[in-house]
């Protein structure tokens, strides 16, 4: 579903809530007014006619594709303009605030406040706040950062309640950043403090032997995207690069900090094509941070871990900095 869809989602429902009910009850006093032969002052006659032409085009709109093309337009514009000064929060490791974040840190070792800092600073500052996971449903977000790595905060182990919220949000025109691993390896229940491997469990029956054998299949390769990192290579200091596209999209990553090396692990094979680079090896073999679409949104992760071995901290604020300034130009290089 495209911007143009999600528009005219919006004019149908407000044709039903809104504008269809005032049409009804305007044409049902004209026609009650000239059933009984009383006059009809003119501003009643211009207001129904107004209404009724309004109506006529959010129709067209909403339930035709007459309007398809501005409509995709508008859509563009209104996300590129909120991207020149994107909204970034940064999970606090909670999912309502009401206790604190005690998501454990996986492949990397930088805090919510470092993400916070660097991203707020320097060139094309964002607007950046520090939270729970449900300010998605209480104000207006462009882009999740969750600085955990590996894990993320979930409310229901069975269910994955919070993962399927966080899901919807990106299909609805959200980013979310994974800053390092092998995104939502690991689920932790703040409530309880359990952290339990994620994914969904398949169970089959050896032939030979009879025993059931029980395999965990993780979310992002099974029913996610489809798509799964490089699981052989250790954490590696190598050196990256970008295509000349790349730099012109998504500005310098390669050289951030002051060096083309970084700390690369999980990174994702050049063969994933549903996954748009952003960095890559300096042998062209693998994605080293990329996004992947999702709907209206997009998933950006970074197949990384950040220590003080490298400068591949200030590589993954580059990339969400870089992203936001392409959704700023309309992903156009």
């Amino acid at each position: 579903m495209d911007r143009g869809h999600v528009i005219a989602e919006r004019l149908r429902h407000w044709l039903v809530v809104l504008l269809g009910p005032l049409i009804l009850g305007i044409l049902a006093s004209l026609i009650v007014a000239w059933g009984s032969k009383q006059p009809v002052q003119d501003w009643m006659r211009w207001v129904g006619l107004g209404l009724a032409t309004t109506w006529v085009l959010l129709y067209l709109a909403a339930y035709t594709g007459t309007f398809r093309v501005p409509l995709q337009a508008i859509g563009a514009w209104r996300r590129a303009s909120r991207f020149h000064h994107p909204r970034v929060l940064i999970l606090d490791g909670s999912l309502d605030g009401d206790r604190p974040g005690s998501v454990p840190l996986f492949f990397t070792d930088r805090r919510p406040d470092d993400w916070r800092v660097a991203l707020s600073s320097g060139e094309q500052p964002c607007v950046v706040e520090i939270g729970p996971a449900n300010r998605l449903d209480e104000s207006p977000v462009d882009v999740v950062v969750n600085p955990n790595g590996e894990a993320y905060a979930e409310a229901d182990f069975t269910l994955h309640t919070s993962l399927g919220r966080l899901t919807n949000w990106v299909r609805n025109g959200g980013v979310y950043v994974n800053v390092a691993g092998y995104p939502f390896w690991w689920q932790h229940n703040p409530a309880t403090g359990d952290t339990v491997e994620s994914g969904r469990w398949d169970l089959k029956v050896d032939s030979a032997t009879l025993l059931v054998k029980a395999e965990l299949k993780p979310f992002l390769r099974d029913t996610l995207l489809a798509i799964s990192p490089e699981m052989t290579l250790s954490p590696s200091v190598l050196p990256t690069k970008q295509s000349p596209a790349e730099r012109g999209r998504f500005g310098e990553i390669a050289g951030a900090g002051g060096s083309h090396h970084a700390t690369v692990f999980r990174p994702y094979p050049m063969s994933t094509t549903s996954m748009i680079p952003l960095l890559r090896t300096a042998d062209d073999k693998y994605i080293v941070i990329g996004a992947v679409p999702h709907g209206l949104g997009f998933f950006l992760f970074a197949g990384v871990k950040i220590d003080s071995t490298s400068n591949t901290f200030e590589k993954v604020v580059s990339a969400v900095k870089g992203w936001c300034r392409y959704e700023a130009n309309r992903r156009r290089a």
